[in-house]
């Protein structure tokens, strides 16, 4: 009897996972919609910025208070694709889940990124900000090739397109911090996306 019980739940938990899965999809999207809105919005009305934090005082030129659509645009990709990235880890390889803590100081740094917008007002504001960036961006791309080694190809696919995107608009050598940038949040959610998806266990 236990078995025949366990072969009728098994179903359900296959139906569970698949649509918790497909939720999981659809915020992934809607992360990439909104990332995607913001950095069009940044482009059409200011061109090509240095990097992306560099948009809190453009928006800031605009408007008194229109900066702080900087951090909270980011505190808003932190809160959607950080939990969906720790949750993605527990169903990868033992290989893939020994890069967990990836996730984990990239949430961190990217707060810190978030709550130091203001870098230029002061000297260790500048050196929070840039330090938890670069490590913050370190983790990332650590996470995608060695965790995600099986389908790097998409990586490395995102970067391609952001270099030759920077040499089209002969700003790659002055805005290479922002197309670096944005390699790393498309090739995350990209790669989020896909194994959620399909189901992959890279």
């Amino acid at each position: 009897m236990k078995h025949k019980s366990w072969r009728c739940v098994l179903p359900h938990l296959r139906d569970f996972f698949d649509k918790i899965m497909t939720w999981i999809s659809l915020l992934i999207l809607f992360e990439i919609v909104l990332f995607s809105t913001y950095i069009i919005y940044v482009l059409h009305y200011y061109g090509i910025p240095q990097n992306i934090s560099a948009t809190y005082y453009y928006f800031e030129e605009m408007h008194k208070h229109y900066g702080l659509l900087f951090p909270l645009c980011l505190f808003i990709a932190c809160s959607i694709i950080i939990p969906i990235w720790i949750y993605t880890c527990q169903f990868l390889s033992s290989w893939a889940s020994h890069f967990t803590w990836c996730a984990y100081l990239t949430c961190l740094c990217m707060f810190v990124v978030g709550i130091t917008s203001r870098y230029k007002h002061s000297h260790t504001l500048t050196y929070c900000h840039y330090t938890a960036a670069i490590i913050s961006s370190i983790f990332t791309v650590m996470w995608l090739l060695l965790a995600c080694y099986r389908i790097s190809f998409i990586s490395i696919s995102v970067l391609l397109i952001a270099l030759l995107a920077g040499y089209i608009t002969h700003t790659l050598r002055k805005c290479y911090l922002f197309w670096l940038e944005l390699t790393a949040f498309y090739a995350l959610f990209i790669v989020l996306f896909i194994i959620n998806l399909f189901n992959l266990c890279v």
